[in-house]
């Protein structure tokens, strides 16, 4: 990994990707179709860097599908603020909230940071992830993580998981629907957005 990657930046609405088109010349497109094949790339190398730091397994042989998509969002860089465009409606400039919205998901994926998150778990570092099974029941399960030393920012939460697929002809979307809750020292219950 060493020299490998530092961060890739995604920005297919802006510069696009070049491409190879007949002929042997370059062309540049974008779009999601653009942006799912870097993405991909991406993943894999995150999970070169799972496997390096796991060696023995001790995480599993790779990331499980909802770690990666935690890890995603998890370390993805917000994209507040003016966007490259207008909006072709009121032809006004695109302007992202903060935080994750719908036009840009949870912001630009960033597999440098996500590899750092990996290797900081590796540590024991306390800003890495926590990976865990909740027991298959029809409870309410809490799972408490205490912050050993006050933040010097606010901590960021995100929880994914890998449901089960459903019984066959059942109407139920999700086999476990999980909620987060945060609750502070002070006893203020914080939920998502």
């Amino acid at each position: 990994w060493k020299d490998t990657v530092e961060q890739i930046r995604i920005d297919p609405i802006v510069t696009g990707i070049m491409l190879t088109v007949p002929g042997g010349t370059y062309s540049t497109s974008c779009g999601t179709s653009m942006s799912s094949p870097i993405t991909a790339g991406g993943v894999l190398l995150m999970v070169q860097a799972w496997r390096q730091t796991f060696p023995s397994g001790s995480q599993g042989p790779r990331p499980t599908p909802a770690m990666v998509k935690a890890m995603l969002a998890a370390t993805a860089r917000d994209m507040v603020g003016k966007g490259p465009g207008t909006n072709p409606d009121t032809k006004e400039q695109v302007v992202y909230a903060k935080g994750p919205d719908y036009p840009t998901g949870y912001g630009e994926i960033d597999i440098g940071r996500a590899v750092k998150l990996i290797q900081a778990a590796a540590l024991g570092n306390k800003k890495g992830f926590i990976q865990g099974t909740i027991p298959a029941t029809a409870r309410k399960v809490n799972v408490r993580y205490q912050l050993s030393a006050a933040p010097k920012t606010a901590p960021s939460v995100t929880l994914a998981w890998d449901d089960p697929p459903g019984e066959p002809g059942s109407t139920s979307v999700l086999q476990n629907d999980l909620d987060l809750r945060v609750r502070t020292p002070d006893k203020q219950t914080l939920q998502p957005f």
